[in-house]
C-alpha cells in the first residue's frame, strides 16, 4: 500500500494558534477536498519497539478559526468505530454544526488514525464489508496479511501518534473530543499526556479500563431500551404494560421454538429465515436502523407472535439479515478509506482484555474461554441465555471470542491505559443516550465518567449511540459547544425532555376488527361508525409504518401484508407515493403523503378500501418525529360518512 505523499508548504505559527514561544515543526498544504482547510501528516515509528520497521504517516486536517481576535485552545476529534475514519466521513459536519460556533475562536484539528483513512488503512478483503463465512478465518487471514505489525494499530500507539500531531503544530494545550470507540483515543491519551489536554468530551464513550470481556452490561441495555421506546410512546404503552417482558417472553419461545419460515424486508426482498435466540440478540436486537424501528416493533411482533401470527417478527428478521462485522448493512459496503475493516480487527485484538491469556496458544485459550463461560451465572445475560449471548462465531457479529486466532500482543505493546495511570483533573463531559443498547450503555458511560475527578455525566432522553449525530443532537451540540466555550456543562435540562418521542407501535392486527378504533377530534364533525374509526386508524397506522420504514429503503419498498411504495428524499421534503399498501389483511391505502422537513409535518390524501365495502378518501396530516408531535388527524369520509377522528403520533 502506497503512502500518502504532501507537497511542502510551509505556514506560520500564528496561523494555527501556536502559543507564544512554540514553533510549528511541520509541512502542510492546502486541501485538496476542501481549499480553505491544511493538511499535512507526520511520520511515526509504525512499532516503536523495532524501528527497523518503518514509519506510518499520520494524516490531519486544521481548519484555522475564523475570528480576528485571540484564539482559544483548538479542538482534536478523531472518529470511532474503531475503524472510522474522521477526514472521510463527517469532518465537515463537526466542522459545521458539532463546533459551528466555536470556530471564531477555535482552530479545529481532525485525525486519521493509524490504520485507517488516510493514516494508511488497513485493507483486510476477508474483514472489509461483512463476514458471511468463517469469522476465524476471515480475523486469521487478516493478521496474517499484516504478519508482524498486526499488534501495532493498539490505542497505546495511536496516543503517542496524537501527540506527535500535537508536537509538530507546536501546539501546548488542546481540547480534546471523542465518539465511540475515539473515546479511548482519549483515554489513553489523557493518562500519558494529560498536562496538554484542557478539557475533553467522551460522546457514547467505549468503556476501556475495566472492559467487561463477556458486555454484561448489553442485555439489561436492551431491555431499558424496549422499555423506554414502548412507555413514551401512546400507541405502545397503550397496548404494553411491560415491554421487555415480552422481550423475555420472545426469547424463551425463541430459544425453545425457533421461528422458520420467508420473511419479506422493508424492500420486498425474500429471506429464506431460522430465526433462534441468538439471531434475536445478535441480529434483530443490534439493529439500529429507522427510527428505533427494532425498539419500536418487538414488543408487538412478540404480542403478534403469540396469536400466531409470524409475519411482524419475520419482517424485522428480514431487515436485520445482513453480513456480519461489516460497516453497515445490507448491500452497501465501504471502501477501506472510509472504515477499515482490517483496523476494526487489529485495534480491538490489541487493545481489549479477554476471557484467555492473549500469550496463549489458540487450544489453552479455546480452553481457557470455556472455562470462564461454564463459570458464568445462568442469568447472567436475561433475558438471553449464555448459549445465546455467547454463541460462538461465526454466529454471533462481536463478543469475545472473535480474536481467538489473532495473534498475542508483544510485550513491548503500549496498552490502551497503564495500570494505576491517572487521569487528570481537567473538565470532562461524557454524554449518553438513554437507549443506546448496543454500543455504549449509560452503565458503562458512568464508569468512564468515574475516571475523570472533574466530570459531569449528562444522558439525554430519547438518544443512542454518539449523541451529537443523534435524533437529539440539537440538544447534545449545545452542550458540547457550551462546555467547551465555558468549561462548564450548565443547565442541561434539554437533556432530560421526553417532548420529542419516537413512534412505537401497539399491535400488529391481521384484520381491521382487531384495530385499536380512532378517537373522536370533533363529535359535532364525526358521523363515523365504529368500523369507519378502526378502518381509519388502521390507515392511519398503514402510513406511520411506511413513514418508519422509508429510511431503511431510500427509493421505495413494501407495506407488510402488501402493496408497495416509492420513496423519494430530497434536502427539503419525503415524497411518497402509496399502492394498496397493507397492514392488516382487509385494509389498503394508495395515493400520495409527503413530509416536509423544515416544519416536520406529513399531509397525505389516501383513497382507502376496507372490509365490509368499507371506502372512501382521507386526508391524514400533523406532525411528524419532532418534539410535541402527538397526534395527527385524519378528516375525509367513508362510505359517505363524515369522519373528524385523530390517532396517536407516537
Amino acid at each position: 500500500m502506497k503512502a500518502i505523499r504532501l507537497s511542502i508548504v510551509l505556514i506560520c505559527a500564528v496561523c494555527l494558534n501556536v502559543p507564544t514561544g512554540a514553533a510549528a515543526n511541520t509541512a502542510l498544504r492546502s486541501c485538496g477536498d476542501a481549499p480553505t482547510a491544511l493538511c499535512g501528516m507526520v511520520a511515526v515509528p509504525l512499532d516503536r519497539a523495532s524501528p527497523a520497521l518503518g514509519t506510518i504517516p499520520i494524516f490531519f486536517r486544521v481548519v484555522r478559526h475564523t475570528g480576528s481576535g485571540p484564539a482559544k485552545e483548538p479542538i482534536f476529534t478523531t472518529e470511532g468505530g474503531p475503524g472510522y475514519a474522521v477526514n472521510e466521513n463527517d469532518w465537515k459536519q463537526y466542522r459545521d454544526v458539532v463546533f459551528g460556533p466555536l470556530r471564531a475562536r477555535h482552530d479545529l484539528v481532525f485525525i486519521d488514525q493509524r490504520g485507517a483513512g488516510r493514516s494508511l488503512p488497513i485493507d483486510c478483503p476477508s474483514l472489509q464489508n461483512g463476514i458471511n463465512g468463517n469469522v476465524f478465518a476471515a480475523y486469521t487471514a487478516c493478521a496474517s496479511s499484516l504478519g508482524q505489525t498486526a499488534d501495532d494499530y493498539g490505542s497505546g500507539d495511536v496516543a503517542f501518534d496524537i501527540d506527535a500531531v500535537r508536537a509538530a503544530l507546536g501546539i501546548d494545550r488542546f481540547d480534546f473530543y471523542g465518539g465511540s470507540y475515539a473515546a479511548v483515543d482519549i483515554q489513553a491519551y489523557a493518562t500519558r499526556f494529560g498536562q496538554h489536554l484542557a478539557a475533553v468530551v467522551l460522546d457514547s464513550p467505549t468503556k476501556i479500563v475495566g472492559f467487561d470481556d463477556f458486555f454484561r452490561s448489553g442485555p439489561p441495555a436492551i431491555v431499558r431500551a424496549v422499555t423506554l421506546v414502548c412507555q413514551r410512546s401512546v400507541s405502545c404503552s397503550a397496548d404494553h404494560r411491560a415491554a421487555g417482558h415480552e422481550l423475555g417472553w420472545l426469547a424463551a419461545r425463541l430459544r425453545s421454538h425457533p421461528v422458520i419460515g420467508i420473511g419479506i424486508d422493508s424492500t420486498g426482498k425474500r429471506h429464506h429465515l431460522r430465526v433462534t435466540e441468538w439471531f434475536l440478540a445478535w441480529r434483530i436486537m443490534q439493529n439500529t436502523g429507522g427510527p428505533f424501528l427494532v425498539d419500536a416493533e418487538i414488543a408487538a411482533a412478540a404480542r403478534a407472535l403469540r396469536a400466531g401470527d409470524e409475519v411482524p417478527l419475520l419482517r424485522l428478521a428480514a431487515d436485520s439479515d445482513a453480513p456480519l462485522i461489516g460497516p453497515f448493512t445490507g448491500n452497501t459496503t465501504a471502501a477501506p478509506n472510509e472504515f477499515s475493516g482490517g483496523d476494526n480487527a487489529a485495534r480491538q485484538c490489541t487493545d481489549l482484555t479477554l476471557p484467555w491469556q492473549k500469550d496463549a496458544p489458540i487450544p489453552v485459550r479455546r480452553q481457557q474461554f470455556d472455562a470462564a463461560r461454564i463459570a458464568l451465572a445462568p442469568g447472567t445475560f436475561a433475558p438471553f441465555s449464555i448459549d445465546a449471548w455467547l454463541a460462538p462465531a461465526p454466529r454471533s457479529p462481536i463478543g469475545p471470542d472473535l480474536c481467538l486466532t489473532w495473534p498475542a500482543p508483544r510485550p513491548a505493546v503500549p496498552v490502551p491505559v497503564p495500570a494505576g495511570a491517572q487521569f487528570p483533573s481537567i473538565p470532562a463531559l461524557v454524554l449518553s443516550g438513554d437507549l443506546d443498547s448496543v454500543n455504549s450503555p449509560t452503565a458503562d458511560a458512568r464508569d468512564v465518567a468515574k475516571l475523570f475527578p472533574q466530570s459531569r455525566l449528562v444522558e439525554l432522553a430519547d438518544s443512542g449511540h454518539h449523541t451529537v449525530f443523534s435524533w437529539r443532537a440539537k440538544c447534545s451540540t449545545a452542550l458540547v459547544q457550551r462546555f467547551l466555550r465555558t468549561g462548564t456543562v450548565g443547565n442541561a435540562a434539554c437533556a432530560h425532555s421526553t417532548a420529542f418521542v419516537f413512534p412505537a407501535v401497539g399491535r400488529f392486527p391481521q384484520i381491521a376488527a382487531h384495530a385499536r378504533p380512532a378517537t373522536l377530534a370533533s363529535r359535532a364533525s364525526d358521523h363515523s361508525t365504529v368500523l369507519d374509526r378502526r378502518v381509519a386508524a388502521v390507515a392511519g397506522d398503514a402510513l406511520k409504518d411506511v413513514l418508519d420504514h422509508a429510511p431503511l429503503t431510500n427509493s421505495g419498498g413494501v407495506g407488510l401484508r402488501g402493496g408497495s411504495y416509492r420513496a423519494k428524499f430530497t434536502n427539503s421534503n419525503l415524497d411518497l407515493r402509496l399502492h394498496a399498501v397493507q397492514l392488516t389483511n382487509d385494509v389498503k391505502i394508495t395515493g400520495r403523503a409527503v413530509v416536509l422537513f423544515k416544519t416536520a409535518v406529513v399531509t397525505a390524501k389516501l383513497t382507502v378500501r376496507g372490509p365490509a365495502d368499507v371506502a372512501g378518501q382521507l386526508t391524514v396530516h400533523g406532525p411528524w418525529l419532532t418534539a410535541g408531535a402527538n397526534q395527527l388527524t385524519i378528516t375525509g369520509t367513508l362510505n359517505g360518512h363524515k369522519l373528524a377522528l385523530a390517532i396517536p403520533a407516537t
